[in-house]
């Protein structure tokens, strides 16, 4: 400020806020969008600042106003402080403006600004009022219950449906489903303060611990004088993602799990859920915590929780307290319960994080990314011990646990001159001669220059060795040692093994016998295949002579024997037939005399009765007449039996007989034409086929039997241990299976496993130095010889390099790199591992570091410029 008198700029915007702690005034200073609290005493002043009134005059009337002293000093020092905060317009009437960054923030937090989304929410916010109704609010909590109880009761689909999602082809929709939740969770807070007038200017998205994230700037809800309206603006973002992840209960569980709907309204349940519970943690400095800072209307609660928390530590370690004893009951137990709770967190995670990811980092063998991780550690836990014990952040964006704006900072100062003013008017204007705080500031910038210096120095001799110095780089991977040679001793047939004839450690010469297998089975299958093969011989020799004379003539012979039967057996068939019809007329003829003797007996039988009736018959006559009917019952009964007899009579036998014979009589004919024609030609090629595949057979079998014998391919040293040895006598093995394994050690390869992120600087005839485990204090040197040409995933460090085996595109992957070294004293063994340096050449310290830095950043992250 100038010599002229402040004047208050008249575009800040100020509201009035009732609490029970007493009445606040909230300033926001337009051209930065920073909020800042002022107590009752502190705006009294500010009002009086119209450019016109004095000073003194200002003084006199707070005085009179408060009944308490105010001197200048305390007043001018108060003028500062607004003016540093742009209260006053300046000496040419303008008022002060700082300019906005798009771009702000350090590199633990980086904020960019989007956009201003004024336009659009006035847009929308009259198309969605039925959202801030009390029955929306009502149905959909309902709604949110309903989909809870849906969860509880499906839960086991729902742990088996999200195990679909470990999928990569299913990180594009992942993504793009959470980016658009977040962005209706951010909306949400905007339209709501837009809703109840506040201003919105500000949608980004925010770099935290390299972490993407969106934000919404709804500051102005501090200006709201309702407690409600603020914490429903805090609460909006939240219940709205429980209401989003309530439909999406419903279309998981409406939809097919083979639709995308379905896989995106999995998304939203597993995330949100999630999400929202941390949201919610009043722990973590997120829509949680200013509910709770609202709700307690106590504002940076966090902040002077942490300061208040280090206070108690200083007066219970004797050190002089920092925070003026004026504090109500209410708060301090806000700040002490809350405090305690929050800093016990913090360092848990903290710690949590430096035992278990840096346990992970330098079993990584990463040293710049354990270094990177520890320095940024490091950072966060002194600057939790500097605000926990009153003591100022360097950084720029004096920020808390998840980063506070710099409004919180400013409230703080504003409540800090009210205190000031509180303490002065109770003990008095401290004295000007007291020389001790200049003596204690002379001190403390001495001590000062010192680090300065040597931080300068040091930072000097940083850039010039980052821009002038070189290394080498070094690119190390675990190794495995093979043998230059190696040949596994395989069983050429399935045999039982008789005697094994080396033993692990003794040296063989290509073509020496290892084992002889038994050859029982196989001479006995040879010689039952020569003999069929001389059985085919002798038919093939009696195809190509063909059929002689006597045979034709013994078959025409055949022909007319069977002709003669089946003519026989016809003219028998013929006689009983003929038979059978005449027995069966005569059956005819005697049912009908019987029944026309029946019906005689019947009606003489009914004369008698009648007589008998008349009383003119005698009983004697009428018995007679009876037993005739009976008797030609009987009879007529034998004759219909009779009758079915014969016609139950079908000839069957003489049938087939006529059949069979017919059928012989065919047989002997097609035979006699067969020996007539002789031999066919397909019939003779079709046998002497028979005959080359039972050679074969033949030589096969005398291949097998020279199998029998296991000899050595190559010239090396048995490595199969004995005991193994020992334990193939007299065992069944099958084609292939390993009987010995011989290697050849004088010269052995390793293969090493390379990331291929580090593979670029790697090329044929480079150096390499390895440290096997079992010898840590040698030293074996080789050169590269070859390099995979295709990438392959690993489980582990340790295992032996597979390079046909086939991985998801997700693994971790590593390309090998195979060298040569000279084991003449035979001291490395096949499968020993270590670590292996492989010397790339001179690199300057630039280069080393951007390579690094580009190999820390995942790939992915170069996709998005």
């Amino acid at each position: 400020m100038g010599s002229s008198l402040p004047k208050l700029r008249n575009d800040l915007r100020i509201s009035r806020h009732v609490t029970a702690a007493g009445t606040s005034f909230v300033v926001k200073e337009p051209a930065s969008g920073n909020f800042f609290r002022l107590g009752e005493a502190e705006y009294f002043i500010a009002q009086h600042f119209d450019g016109k009134t004095p000073l003194e005059t200002v003084r006199q009337r707070v005085e009179e106003k408060f009944d308490a002293s105010l001197s200048s000093e305390t007043l001018r020092a108060f003028i500062n402080e607004l003016d540093k905060r742009h209260f006053f317009e300046d000496e040419r009437g303008n008022k002060s403006k700082k300019p906005r960054r798009r771009i702000s923030g350090n590199l633990l937090f980086l904020r960019f600004r989007a956009f201003d989304p004024t336009r659009l929410f006035d847009r929308l916010e009259p198309r969605i009022r039925f959202f801030f109704t009390p029955h929306f609010v009502i149905l959909s909590a309902v709604f949110i219950l309903f989909s809870v109880g849906v969860t509880i009761a499906h839960w086991d689909e729902f742990v088996t449906d999200v195990s679909r999602l470990y999928r990569i082809t299913a990180v594009p929709m992942f993504m793009m489903v959470v980016f658009v939740v977040v962005i209706a969770h951010e909306c949400a807070h905007g339209l709501t303060c837009r809703y109840f007038k506040g201003e919105v200017h500000e949608i980004g998205f925010l770099l935290i611990y390299f972490q993407p994230a969106m934000y919404c700037n709804v500051s102005d809800a501090w200006l709201f004088p309702e407690k409600s309206k603020r914490m429903w603006v805090g609460a909006a973002g939240p219940y709205f993602e429980l209401f989003l992840w309530a439909l999406a209960v419903m279309a998981w569980r409406i939809t097919e799990s083979d639709t995308s709907i379905n896989d995106a309204a999995l998304i939203v349940v597993a995330t949100s859920s999630v999400k929202t519970f941390l949201n919610l943690n009043p722990l973590l400095k997120w829509d949680g915590y200013y509910l709770l800072s609202d709700w307690l209307e106590v504002p940076n609660l966090r902040r002077r929780s942490f300061k208040y928390v280090g206070d108690l530590l200083r007066r219970l370690a004797g050190l002089p307290s920092r925070i003026a004893d004026a504090i109500p009951r209410r708060e301090r137990w806000i700040y002490m319960i809350y405090g305690v709770v929050a800093t016990f967190g913090s360092f848990s995670i903290l710690f949590y994080v430096l035992v278990t990811a840096g346990g992970r980092l330098v079993e990584g063998r990463q040293p710049t990314v354990v270094m990177l991780s520890m320095s940024l550690l490091f950072l966060k836990f002194r600057r939790r011990f500097r605000r926990l014990f009153g003591k100022r952040s360097d950084s720029a964006d004096d920020l808390d646990d998840d980063f506070d704006d710099e409004s919180s900072d400013a409230g703080f100062r504003a409540d800090h001159v009210e205190n000031s003013f509180r303490a002065e008017t109770d003990k008095g204007e401290p004295s000007r001669s007291d020389p001790t705080p200049v003596k204690s500031s002379r001190r403390n910038k001495g001590r000062k220059l010192r680090p300065r210096a040597i931080w300068s120095i040091i930072g000097v001799v940083s850039v010039a060795v980052f821009l002038f110095g070189h290394s080498e780089l070094r690119v190390s991977g675990p190794f495995n040692i093979l043998p230059e040679e190696n040949d596994d001793v395989r069983a050429p047939v399935e045999a039982v093994v008789d005697t094994i004839y080396v033993d692990e450690g003794d040296e063989v010469r290509k073509g020496d016998l290892i084992a002889q297998l038994s050859e029982v089975d196989l001479r006995a299958e040879l010689r039952k295949t020569e003999a069929d093969l001389a059985a085919k011989q002798a038919r093939l020799n009696m195809l190509i002579v063909g059929t002689r004379p006597e045979e034709i003539e013994l078959a025409r012979k055949a022909v007319e024997t069977s002709a003669t039967k089946a003519q026989q057996a016809l003219d028998l068939y013929n006689q009983a037939k003929r038979s059978r019809e005449e027995r069966l007329a005569l059956a005819e003829t005697t049912i009908k005399k019987g029944e026309e003797r029946l019906l005689y007996g019947q009606k003489s039988l009914q004369m008698q009765e009648e007589l008998i009736k008349e009383g003119l018959g005698s009983i004697h006559q009428v018995d007679e007449a009876a037993e005739q009917v009976a008797v030609r019952r009987r009879e007529l009964e034998e004759a219909r039996a009779l009758r079915q007899v014969i016609l139950a009579e079908d000839l069957a036998e003489i049938r087939k007989d006529v059949a069979i014979t017919e059928k012989e009589a065919k047989e002997a004919e097609a035979k006699l034409q067969i020996l007539m024609a002789g031999a066919r030609k397909e019939e003779i090629e079709a046998l002497q086929a028979e005959l080359t595949s039972s050679e074969t057979q033949r030589a096969f079998l005398q291949q097998q039997l020279e199998g029998t014998r296991v000899l050595s391919p190559a010239t090396g040293i048995v490595a199969t241990p004995s005991r193994l040895l020992k334990e193939l006598n007299r065992q069944l093995v099958k084609k292939g299976d390993l009987i010995a394994k011989v290697y050849a050690l004088n010269k052995v390869s390793a293969q090493i496993l390379i990331s291929e992120k580090e593979i670029a600087g790697i090329a044929v005839g480079q150096k390499v130095e390895l440290r096997a485990r079992a010898y840590p204090s040698e030293t074996f040197e080789g050169i590269v010889t070859s390099i995979a040409t295709s990438a392959q995933g690993t489980s582990g460090s340790e295992e032996a390099p597979a390079t046909t085996s086939a991985t998801s595109a997700t693994g971790s992957k590593t390309i090998v790199v195979t060298t040569e070294i000279e084991n003449q004293s035979l001291l490395l063994k096949p499968g020993m591992t270590g670590q292996a340096k492989i010397f790339c050449g001179r690199r300057s310290v630039r280069d080393l570091a951007t390579r690094r830095a580009a190999q820390t950043l995942k790939v992915d992250f170069w996709s998005w410029w």
